[in-house]
């Protein structure tokens, strides 16, 4: 069997993935995903799924249909979604940002999946009803929020110019939003450089969330995943897939700013030499505290907490 996943219009290769993951892989007992048949896996149906994509601000992905089961990721809003079964209100399908494979409630989808022209850059932001008047003592009325790296299209092509000119932008479902809240993913805007420290900051004292990828609450992986996405580079949804394919690793004794320092089931950023920025169950939220505070909190269940410690590279190193 091949070692590689090769799947259309994902983000990046599982070379690194034990191709047998079930988060990952789009198999059931009675159904499974069209491209696992060249792989050479078994089921009593193939399908090829359909193009889909989130139209919620964050809609719930969980590995069995039942809402009242743990919740294991979410999807953001403009996130494609390749889906292989509608069934009771649930589609069983795949996530085109990260791979994860769940049940989604249908009404969080519509079909087709273009991809995005910006993503939002702040925590968390508003939509406005374009049919409201913008005056000062009338402003706009909010439609719905959108978090940090949801992704939206335009009304019509934006050139560059035009975008730094314009303080509303008008987007693809006729809603406006303010221009500094998005960051355009054409080539004119290639050169932008992402400080992911300074990024993983700004979700100080978010609630902490198991499965949750907002701001609103998050678990430690979104935290990882989102920042680095945000820079451009691809990241699992868990903290294990991402100790095996992100970075270098690196002798404890050299981290520095913007590495990662991985636990058993736990993940964070180093911000300095001592410090870790983290969203954790201690404190139930995102905080940042010193690297040997946090390594003592595992102990003495795991007497060398530390699992990895990683070096990332960017697209532009």
């Amino acid at each position: 069997m091949s070692s590689k996943l090769s799947l259309p219009r994902f983000y990046y290769p599982l070379d690194k993935i034990v191709i047998g993951d079930p988060r990952m892989l789009p198999l059931r007992p009675d159904l499974a995903a069209e491209f696992l048949r060249s792989l050479g896996y078994q089921a009593p149906k193939f399908t090829a799924g359909r193009l889909h994509h989130s139209i919620l601000p964050l809609v719930n992905l969980y590995d069995r249909p039942d809402m009242y089961s743990p919740l294991s990721s979410q999807l953001l809003y403009g996130e494609g979604f390749m889906l292989y079964e509608i069934h009771r209100g649930w589609a069983w399908g795949q996530s085109l940002a990260d791979h994860y494979v769940g049940y989604v409630p249908y009404h969080g989808l519509a079909p087709g999946f273009v991809p995005p022209d910006a993503v939002i850059t702040l925590p968390h932001c508003l939509v406005f009803d374009p049919h409201s008047p913008k005056t000062r003592k009338n402003p706009l009325m909010p439609l719905q929020p959108l978090y940090y790296q949801s992704g939206v299209r335009w009304r019509e092509e934006i050139a560059a110019q035009d975008f730094l000119d314009n303080q509303w932008i008008t987007l693809a479902n006729h809603a406006h939003i303010l221009s500094e809240a998005l960051r355009p993913l054409n080539r004119a805007y290639a050169h932008i450089q992402i400080d992911i420290v300074a990024e993983a900051k700004r979700f100080c004292d978010a609630p902490y969330l198991w499965g949750g990828r907002s701001v609103d609450g998050l678990d430690c992986s979104a935290l990882i995943q989102l920042v680095l996405q945000a820079a451009g580079v691809p990241c699992p949804r868990d903290s294990d897939l991402q100790r095996a394919i992100l970075g270098i690793s690196i002798p404890r004794a050299e981290l520095q700013a913007g590495d990662l320092v991985f636990f058993p089931g736990h993940v964070g950023m180093m911000i300095d030499e001592n410090f870790l920025i983290h969203a954790n169950q201690t404190h139930q939220r995102v905080t940042i505290n010193p690297l040997e505070e946090v390594v003592k909190s595992f102990l003495p269940q795991y007497p060398d907490p530390i699992l990895a410690c990683k070096r990332l590279k960017f697209p532009t190193q």
